[in-house]
């Protein structure tokens, strides 16, 4: 599981509903770990997209590059069958 708008919140308080916290990778933990309890075996990236683009002083949009890199190396290690989905608000 990885999150490419990783500081995306549900928090209507902040602005841009952005929040390095609360977010949903939190989100995506706790989903991670009842998976795993429920014997699903889930394997949940919590790296800071966001943050690294922010670092880099890339476009925002280059979140869904650096992202590619981590999911194509995920799927090559994995020998089980996986379920890649992904959301996108635009769809």
């Amino acid at each position: 599981m990885y999150h490419t708008h990783s500081q995306e919140s549900f928090e209507t308080k902040e602005f841009a509903a952005y929040n390095p916290q609360k977010n949903i990778r939190t989100v995506g933990k706790k989903l991670g770990t009842y998976l795993n309890k429920e014997s699903v075996p889930t394997e949940v990236n919590t790296t800071d997209y966001v943050k690294q683009v922010v670092k880099k002083k890339m476009e925002h949009k280059k979140v869904y590059e650096l992202s590619r890199h981590s999911v194509q190396t995920a799927v090559k290690n994995i020998s089980e069958r996986t379920i890649v989905v992904r959301h996108s608000p635009r769809g």
